[in-house]
């Protein structure tokens, strides 16, 4: 075959950006935007319709075993197109919502799309398509989750809802999702370079493939149950799940706290909502920064210094007071995006530099499931210590603990034997 002039792995990138785009934009923020006008119509509590982001991101973390397993049959660009389909389904079901039970279903369906259509398959996809800038690429297609959180809010609040309601929205959204996402798997995304007769970076053969740094697998593959029995395993999976417990849990719940903390009237009370804006902007950077860096010095040293940037923001948040000035906000803001933006290239480097790409899907899969369950609780644990406490304190103690934790594993954590390799 004929090498093309440019690298077709870009054209994998460009799809899988604006995929990512659309599946945080549509499948993350536009949840709690819709929130408020079904909360209005029907009289439910906050907590009980909330509860719907964590039967989403629960159903995400069951799946995900099982969403790996089909990756690695059907390849990323059938799962991702399949997956998105799903989703659509469950948003065009969503308009229709009359009760609370109806409403939870619908997210377990949307969770179940989301699963396979979302991060894992594009980083499935990426990963094999690159090899030694694969933490970059990695960070560039997750920057699509800061653009994502960007564009939404103001198409939503500004042109959607005003206009035609939350339920013809729904119907929107579910047009993106089949329109954006589904033409853009079958025709654009290719599942790995070997079924177009190219090799990993655009080089000429397999013996100039360049593998990332710290790798210990390179392109051979482990399968589940042998990295499964491996201590790397459980410390990735456990860590990040603990670090996406307390991120999320204090992310979900950031504009609550500082409104409670800036009496009504005060001028930084009224920027709040704009300034944590600026947390995507933070996100975005950290993918960048730390897609780069996990290229140069590996993703196990990227990884702790995304969780130390978490544990600098949540520290500046617990002693934030009405009397603290702008500056702590913003210093906040800065290092809670950073280490959010971190986590979504480091993890599927460290997968692919320790267990390979044979099985990734299915590997990522059984470790995006207790990553996932941190998200879906996470949120949930935080608003319920509220309810109790009537502050987040607790909770953020309960996150900068956690985060030290998986610190600390992260440094003990050593490359897998590669004798336990299966070929």
């Amino acid at each position: 075959m004929k090498k093309p002039k440019i690298f077709y792995g870009w054209w994998v990138l460009v799809a899988s950006f604006v995929i990512v785009f659309i599946y945080s934009g549509v499948g993350y923020y536009a949840f709690q935007l819709i929130w408020e006008e079904i909360r209005l119509q029907y009289g439910w509590s906050m907590f009980t319709i909330t509860a719907s982001f964590t039967f989403v991101y629960a159903t995400i973390a069951l799946a995900a075993p099982f969403t790996g397993r089909m990756i690695d049959h059907l390849g990323p660009r059938k799962t991702i197109a399949s997956g998105a389909f799903l989703v659509g389904v469950g948003f065009c079901l969503l308009s229709q919502t009359t009760s609370l039970w109806y409403f939870y279903i619908c997210h377990i369906l949307i969770g179940i799309g989301m699963a396979a259509s979302g991060f894992m398959p594009t980083s499935t996809a990426i990963s094999n398509w690159f090899s030694k800038r694969r933490g970059l690429v990695l960070g560039l297609t997750m920057t699509g989750i800061g653009a994502g959180g960007f564009a939404t809010p103001p198409l939503l609040e500004r042109v959607l809802l005003p206009n035609i309601g939350w339920g013809n929205t729904y119907f929107v959204l579910a047009g993106i999702i089949w329109i954006g996402v589904i033409p853009l798997a079958l025709l654009v995304m290719r599942d790995k370079p070997q079924d177009m007769g190219l090799f990993p970076d655009g080089v000429a053969s397999a013996e100039e493939i360049v593998l990332p740094k710290s790798s210990a697998a390179g392109h051979e593959g482990w399968t589940r149950s042998a990295a499964m029995k491996t201590v790397a395993f459980w410390i990735i999976a456990i860590a990040f799940g603990m670090q996406s417990f307390g991120n999320t849990g204090v992310a979900q719940n950031q504009t609550r706290h500082l409104k409670t903390v800036f009496p009504e009237g005060s001028a930084i009370r009224g920027q709040v909502d704009t300034i944590l804006g600026m947390v995507a902007v933070g996100s975005t950077l950290g993918k960048l920064i730390f897609g780069w860096l996990a290229d140069k010095i590996g993703p196990k040293l990227t990884s702790m210094t995304c969780i130390a940037c978490s544990l600098v923001a949540v520290s500046v948040l617990l002693n934030i007071t009405a009397t603290s000035p702008m500056a702590m906000i913003w210093v906040y803001t800065i290092f809670i995006g950073l280490s959010m933006g971190g986590w979504a290239s480091n993890t599927p480097m460290l997968i692919s530099n320790y267990f390979g790409l044979k099985y990734y899907g299915s590997i990522y899969g059984a470790a995006n499931m207790f990553i996932m369950m941190g998200t879906a609780v996470g949120p949930m644990v935080a608003g319920a210590v509220y309810d109790i406490a009537g502050t987040y304190r607790n909770f953020f103690i309960c996150a900068l603990c956690l985060s030290s934790i998986a610190i600390v594993a992260l440094a003990l954590m050593r490359s897998p034997k590669a004798k336990t390799i299966s070929t």
